[in-house]
């Protein structure tokens, strides 16, 4: 647990960066079938729950919560509850701070 509170710590150095389609665009962010292993092991490590790993699969590619809610089937208060749960869960403070953290971590 100690670990994973410093990796978060860390994230704060990131610098903030403006978001332009470029940052953006789902197609350039795609990540492998190495993903799924991945996500596997993050939601091992950080207790995420399924609903929470599916909800991470997309905020890490950027997906709007409109998409998501399409896509899973289930409302945007939904989603905001379980971002919140995931940001409580890795220590973040913001949704973008959590794509940029997942994108980074490493397994131990």
């Amino acid at each position: 647990l100690d670990a994973r509170l410093e990796s978060a710590r860390q994230m704060e150095a990131f610098p903030q960066t403006e978001e332009t389609p470029e940052t953006t665009d789902r197609e350039d962010t795609h990540h492998g079938e190495g993903d799924t292993d991945k996500l596997a092991t993050f939601a091992a490590a950080f207790n995420l729950t399924r609903r929470e790993s599916e909800i991470m699969s997309c905020i890490a590619r950027h997906v709007p919560k409109e998409e998501i809610s399409r896509e899973l089937g289930i409302s945007e208060s939904t989603i905001r509850f379980h971002q919140t749960g995931l940001l409580r869960k890795t220590n973040l403070p913001s949704k973008r701070r959590l794509a940029q953290f997942y994108c980074t971590w490493k397994a131990d």
